[in-house]
This record gives structure tokens, sequence and C-alpha cells, in this order.
């Protein structure tokens, strides 16, 4: 290794052994604190908005969203999962560099993905030339899941937290400037892009030094260590590719068969219905995924860590499903206004699924703690073919729109409840030698990672 790739080791193993002192509630907390901002300014700002813009409106953006969020999946080829996971600096290093080179390649595929969407005639009329910052949007996500992963490993949890809410003001403010001088779904797409370039400004600059990697790190180690990491691209990549395509179905067939008004509130229902997923489940996930690796390396098993956090996701997301199963209609006219009564009533129907995935996401990254990226991949191509599947057979046999929404939520669900099962089957020892099994397994794939 090169003296460069030292020093930025050292920088970050400094960081990293900060983790060590902090408690598991405590950096959830911190997380959750800067979330909890977040969440508060979409909703202060909601009831402007909500009267400011259209149900159709909203709907274009859930399409805009739904496609950008697809290439943002690729982003980085999901290499910074390898980087919260991996224990060795130098391999860190190297995958910082990984994530860049990834992610310019990503945005060069995107814009030729843009000039194809571009030449479909209805595509092109609703979005526009907002289809042309796809390739921008795809370079943001990737780097920016990069430099959250270098954040996390730093254990620089309050910067995190405060990029957050940062992020979530500049693109209200946005939205409700230019929603105001009569931008339409513009207005809300600069808001949507104004958010994602403040969080990926602003990590840079904060976390500089780790992108001093991607000029020095050499190619070639570099690409050695992609190819032995290569199940993140070949399984892991594609799987969030099919999540996201899955979640976007609704929005997108609702507008392809004419349905924008109710894909507006749709998308309205959803986006505020995970806002609760965004307060603790991201952050949840984040702290959960380094102390379970850490754990797991040490004792051999994360077992009591996956049980505590289950128990709690469990017991703490029934007030949000409760509310939202009772309340929703009549919160979404007062506080939104009348326009938006019908999404109450998603939001309702949407409630019990919510509740299955505020379980499900925190604790998704046991099937990276033990390498099952095939099974993780697996999963991801089954929800795809339900929900596809059930959206096809909507439409072909002529059904009410809302049926769509309705075989969205049961298909959901199911996975959902799968996910749960099957991080509980991979989490649980089912001998006393069972985690050092896996440990032993996990310490031949990365022979840095051996116990000693």
């Amino acid at each position: 290794m090169t003296s460069a790739i030292a020093a930025f080791s050292r920088r970050l193993s400094l960081g990293l052994n900060r983790i060590e002192g902090r408690g598991f509630v405590a950096s959830v907390a911190t997380l959750v604190s800067g979330q909890t901002v977040a969440a508060a300014i979409p909703i202060l700002f909601a009831p402007i908005l909500g009267r400011i813009y259209t149900p159709h409106d909203y709907g274009l953006l859930a399409a805009f969203i739904g496609i950008a969020v697809v290439l943002g999946a690729v982003g980085n080829w999901q290499y910074s999962q390898a980087l919260l996971v991996e224990t060795d600096e130098d391999r860190a290093a190297r995958l910082v560099k990984i994530c860049f080179c990834t992610s310019l390649i990503t945005a060069a595929a995107s814009l030729a993905i843009a000039s194809g969407l571009a030449l479909i005639p209805s595509i092109a009329s609703a979005l526009g030339l907002w289809l042309f910052a796809l390739p921008l949007m795809a370079f943001v996500s990737g780097m920016t899941s990069c430099l959250v992963a270098v954040a996390t490993r730093r254990s620089d949890y309050r910067f995190v937290a405060t990029m957050s809410a940062v992020a979530a003001l500049a693109s209200s403010v946005v939205s409700l400037y230019l929603g105001w001088k009569g931008y339409g779904f513009s207005g809300l797409a600069a808001g949507y892009l104004v958010m994602n370039l403040t969080q990926v400004l602003a990590f840079s600059h904060r976390h500089s030094s780790a992108l001093a990697a991607i000029w020095r790190v050499p190619l070639s180690g570099a690409a050695s260590l992609a190819l032995s990491d290569r199940k993140y691209p070949l399984f892991t990549a594609p799987g969030y590719i099919m999540r996201e395509l899955a979640q976007g179905i609704p929005a997108l067939s609702l507008n392809i068969v004419g349905a924008s008004a109710l894909a507006g509130q749709f998308s309205r229902a959803w986006t505020l219905l995970t806002l609760p997923i965004n307060l603790v489940g991201i952050s949840l996930s984040l702290v959960f995924q380094r102390a379970a690796a850490r754990e797991l390396q040490e004792t051999g098993t994360c077992w009591p860590i996956y049980r505590k956090t289950t128990l709690a996701l469990i017991i703490g997301a029934l007030p949000c499903v409760i509310l939202a199963s009772w309340a929703a209609p009549a919160l979404f006219t007062f506080y939104l206004g009348p326009q938006w009564e019908e999404a109450g009533y998603m939001a309702r129907l949407l409630a019990p699924m919510m509740y299955l995935r505020m379980i499900a996401g925190p604790i998704w990254p046991v099937f990276f703690l033990f390498r099952a990226n095939t099974l993780e991949f697996a999963i991801a191509a089954l929800q795809l073919a339900l929900i596809a599947g059930g959206a096809a057979l909507v439409i072909a046999f002529d059904r009410p729109p809302i049926w769509q929404i309705a075989t969205f939520v049961v298909a959901s669900s199911a996975i959902s409840a799968l996910q749960i099962y099957m991080t509980w089957r991979l989490a649980r020892p089912a001998s006393p030698n069972a985690h050092q099994t896996a440990t032993d397994r996990q310490t031949e794939d990365h022979p840095s990672c051996k116990i000693t």
C-alpha cells in the first residue's frame, strides 16, 4: 500500500474507534434527532405545498422519482454496503475509489437511458428536460451513499443527522418558492434535486480526506478488490434495482392508464407514511449494521443485538400503524386540504404494509453480514414479479385503478414478512457452533477479517 492509503487508513481508523465508546442507543438517538427535524420540515410545509401543487403535479413527481431512484439504486453498484461492513481499513480506502468509478459509469449509462426515454412522446411531454437531470442524480446518489458509509465508519452521526435536516429544509424552501412562482411539477423536481445536491456537497467537504483516496489509490488495487467483492454488483445491486422498480410500479402504472391524479394521491400518502421509516429505520439500520458486524466478528454471533432490535421495532412501530389506520383520512383533509381526502384513505390501506416494512427495513443488513447476497437477490426478484404481475393482471382484466394499489399492498406485505423470517433464520444460532461456522466462512472470503 502506498503512504497515502496508509494515512487515509489511520484517519479512518481513529474515527471508527470512537464508536466503541458510544452506546448503541446513543448512536441511534443522535441520528433520530436529526431525522426527526428532517421529517418535521416537510410536515410543516405540507399544508402550503398541498395547496400550491395539484395531485397531478405530485403524480408526475412520483414518476420522475421512480426513475431517479432506480438509477440511484444502481449508483455505486452497492459497493457502499461493502464499505459499511468492511473491517480492514486498506480495503475501505480502495472501496471509496471503487464507489467513485462505478458512480461515473452509472451516470454515463443513465445519459443513454434518458435519451431513450426522451424518444417516448408520453414521457417526454410529461417530464421534459428533467429527463436529462437523471445522470447527475445517479452520480450524486452513488457518491452520497458512499460518503454516508464513510461518515458511519467514523461515527460522525451528528453530522449525518444535521445534514438530513438541512437537506429537507433546502428542498422544501425551493419547492415552496418555485411553486409560488407557478412552476408546477418543475418546482417539486427542483426541490428533490437540491436536496440530493446539498447532501453530497456537504459530505464531500466534511470527509474530503476520504475522497483523497479517489486519486491516490492505485487503480489496479481497486480493480482487484472490486472483483473479489463482486457479489455486490452481481446480486445486491440488481436486488436494489428490482425493489425500487417494484415500489415505483403503482405510480408509473397509474400514470400509464391515465390516472395521474390518483397516482398523486397515492404518492402523497406513501411519502408521508414513509416518514416514520426514514425517521427511525434508516438511522437504526446504519448503527445496527456497524454494531452487528463488530459483534459478529468479536463473538461469532449477532443474535443478541438482532433479537433486541427486532423486539423494539415490533413494539415501537405499533403506534404509527394504529394512528394511520384510525385517523389518516381526517388528518389528511384537515392538514393538507380537501383535495387530499383520498390520500388519507390510501394511507389507511397502506398502514399494515408499512408496519411490516418498519420492522423489516432496519434488520435488512443481516443479509450482508452473512454474505447471503444471492438470497437477498431472490427475494427482490420475487417481490418484483409479484407486484408487476399484479399490476399487469389488473390492467389486462380492466379492473379499477385502485386495484393496482390493493395488489401492491398484498404483495409487499407478504415480501416484508418473508424478509423478517429469513433474517431471523440467518441470525438465530441453530447450534452452539453455528455462528462460529458462519464467521469462519466470512473469514475465508475476507482474510483481513480473521479474528486473532
